[in-house]
């Protein structure tokens, strides 16, 4: 078998501690607001939204 350089191990990403991170794509929270590209949020029962909404 054969490793390849940048392997999966070597090009794993770090998640930030407190459980937020930046959205990546625009979206929608649960409270019916929307969120924009970049901006923090965080995981809910029903998916991806605002911290304050969790």
């Amino acid at each position: 078998m054969l490793f390849r350089a940048g392997s999966a191990s070597s090009t794993r990403r770090t998640r930030p501690s407190g459980g937020t991170l930046k959205a990546r794509f625009a979206g929608r929270c649960r409270c019916g607001k929307a969120y924009d590209k970049g901006e923090t949020i965080s995981k809910n029962p029903d998916g991806w939204g605002h911290p304050t909404c969790v």
